[in-house]
């Protein structure tokens, strides 16, 4: 059975989930120094980029510089490495997810506790970050503490804080997938009868909005009618 999205409201230091659910209370004594100093961390400094998708120039250093800190340059073209950030995070966010999925009445259906995870996502505040921070690009993208800290961010920054939340206690298999002007998240779950699901590397992911308060495995049909071409990135 499909469980029902989570909805958390965000109330002082911790997001509550009082509706739909047993009440659930998620903490985030997140240490805000940590996650301002990871986010000024991320970006490229000084740079002026040409156009749309995102082309520059760097010298090597530069390039070996930014994959430490979550961003990888192909064919001059710069893009968010959200397999890095989301392993970057995973640590400080791991208590977190714990004192969530520790409230989980069934701890071993999957497919449940990747709800609670997803649920804390789709409630935050849509919001798109600016690509630029002072003289610091940022790619549009905010860090997965930070948009926690934060409350709000767009789809791929908070398909990356659920990824990052996942991947914090080994839960499952995950892949990002991007289409034109949209991110989905997608979990290696066992597929149900009306689950949108994607085939990557031989393996079928659910497909699961992180800015909609919907089910696992529904889709704003919006979002991903008549796709054309996708990016898909294992996290």
């Amino acid at each position: 059975m499909n469980p029902l999205p989570f909805y958390f409201q965000r109330k002082e230091n911790a997001w509550v989930c009082p509706t739909t659910h047993d009440f659930y209370k998620v903490s985030y004594a997140i240490d805000t120094k940590l996650s301002a100093k990871i986010e000024n961390n991320f970006g490229i400094q000084n740079v002026v980029v040409k156009d749309e998708n995102h082309q520059i120039l760097l010298k090597t250093e530069q390039i070996q510089d930014l994959a430490k800190v979550g961003i990888v340059m192909e064919k001059n073209l710069i893009r968010v490495d959200y397999a890095k950030i989301a392993q970057n995070s995973a640590t400080v966010l791991a208590p977190i997810t714990k004192n969530l999925l520790n409230q989980v009445r069934n701890t071993k259906d999957l497919r449940h506790c990747v709800a609670a995870v997803a649920g804390l996502a789709q409630s935050l505040n849509y919001d798109v970050p600016d690509n630029y921070d002072k003289n610091t690009y940022k790619l549009g993208f905010r860090t997965p503490l930070e948009v926690l800290v934060k409350g709000s961010g767009d789809c791929d920054s908070r398909v990356c804080l659920a990824a990052s939340m996942l991947k914090s206690v080994n839960l499952a298999q995950m892949v990002q997938v991007n289409i034109k002007g949209h991110s989905l998240l997608g979990v290696k779950l066992p597929i149900q009868s009306g689950d949108f699901s994607l085939v990557f590397e031989l393996e079928q992911y659910v497909l699961i909005e992180c800015t909609n308060l919907l089910p696992i495995g529904s889709c704003n049909l919006n979002s991903i009618s008549n796709v054309k071409s996708y990016s898909v990135f294992k996290l």
